[in-house]
């Protein structure tokens, strides 16, 4: 409901956008990784992983994964990592939105989903965690892609809610439509046009 997005930014919104400017890079990667470990939690139950020690192993092995990347991936191989999920990604949504079959229940452990779960898990946090200690101008940057996302969120939400008709793709999401796409790639445009100039000081390299 409205009331309970509107109140949950009220709350949240502050207490983000002072950790993303205030603190540390390494803080902000563990308070980012712990959110990524609830996320990789949810992603074992979606992939029917119930049972209790092969889920905890499941979230162990992601925080794992995020410690190496930590203190060992190299910008070069994020980069590349970065343009296999996008491409991915890409590939997934074209698909999805052109279904038009209803998609089917599977049941059983889908290894497959954990595997490509995990992946997008740690390259976003990579991503945002080496945004962040780039340089002195990392954590704007952050809070400008933050910016976009949040207006994006909310241009999907209210032209969806105000001109939804047609759906987006039924038989995968019944509550998205066109609408509701083309109002989150509006408000992130116009959001991105008018924050821009306020970030570019952040894009330019010190000397």
């Amino acid at each position: 409901m409205l009331w309970q997005r509107v109140l949950t930014a009220m709350v949240l919104i502050p207490l983000v956008v002072a950790g993303v400017l205030m603190l540390d890079t390494a803080v902000l990667a563990l308070i980012f990784g712990v959110i990524v470990l609830l996320g990789s939690y949810e992603l074992g139950h979606l992939a029917n992983l119930d049972n209790g020690i092969a889920l905890s192993l499941f979230v162990a092995a992601v925080g794992v994964m995020l410690w190496i990347v930590w203190r060992f991936l190299l910008p070069t191989y994020l980069v590349s990592a970065q343009w296999i999920v996008s491409i991915w990604w890409v590939l997934m949504t074209v698909l999805l939105v052109i279904r038009r079959r209803q998609l089917e229940r599977v049941s059983g452990l889908r290894p497959l989903i954990l595997v490509l779960g995990a992946l997008i898990l740690v390259v976003a946090w990579s991503s945002v965690i080496g945004l962040h200690g780039s340089g002195a101008g990392g954590p704007t940057l952050v809070l400008f892609l933050l910016v976009l996302i949040w207006m994006a969120d909310s241009g999907a939400y209210f032209l969806g809610r105000a001109f939804g008709k047609t759906k987006l793709s039924p038989f995968v999401s019944p509550g998205k439509t066109w609408a509701g796409a083309f109002g989150a790639l509006a408000a992130a445009v116009v959001s991105a046009c008018r924050a821009a100039p306020k970030a570019a000081p952040a894009l330019t390299p010190s000397v």
